[in-house]
């Protein structure tokens, strides 16, 4: 529970930070007329200390749950966990690499959008588009794991909003 508590939270603070972040912040930036930039430069660091604050509280209201006992307390007690090895998780190096590189471009096109008179929506395509491409995967299974109920309501919401600025 602590765990899960915790990464509920830390996604909602941590979305607060940029445009990107939550579905809310594009309608107040369509409203007052706010960039990326904007949003990061005045939230960033309100989010920053707003994380550490909460970190901090998780720790007080969690520290029994957090403690380890038993045969997991002692690294190499527990076979299970004393034989993984976090480099096994990354299943391919290649495509990792690519990923963080692609993440690196469109990050600094979210910075840079309102220079190049782009919306943010066309580098976060362009970079989704290039990662399918580069991951070599078929494109039919793809498409099987998209979650299409939750992109429709995504979908639903931003012409919602595209309706309440006009």
């Amino acid at each position: 529970v602590p765990f899960l508590v915790a990464e509920a939270m830390s996604s909602n603070i941590g979305g607060t930070a940029t445009l990107v972040g939550d579905p809310p912040n594009i309608i107040i930036a369509a409203r007052a007329g706010l960039s990326y930039t904007d949003f990061l430069i005045h939230l960033a660091p309100f989010v920053v200390v707003l994380m550490a604050v909460f970190l901090a509280t998780c720790r007080v209201l969690f520290r029994q749950d957090l403690r380890a006992t038993g045969p997991a307390a002692d690294p190499h007690g527990n076979p299970e966990t004393a034989e993984l090895r976090p480099r096994d998780a990354i299943r391919d190096p290649r495509l990792l690499a690519i990923s963080l590189f692609v993440l690196g471009v469109v990050t600094v096109t979210f910075v840079l959008h309102t220079v190049l008179h782009v919306e943010p929506a066309v580098p976060a395509l362009i970079g989704g588009l290039a990662l399918l491409a580069a991951s070599r995967l078929p494109t039919h299974e793809v498409i099987a794991d998209v979650e299409w109920p939750t992109l429709v309501f995504f979908a639903g919401l931003f012409v919602m909003v595209g309706a309440l600025v006009n």
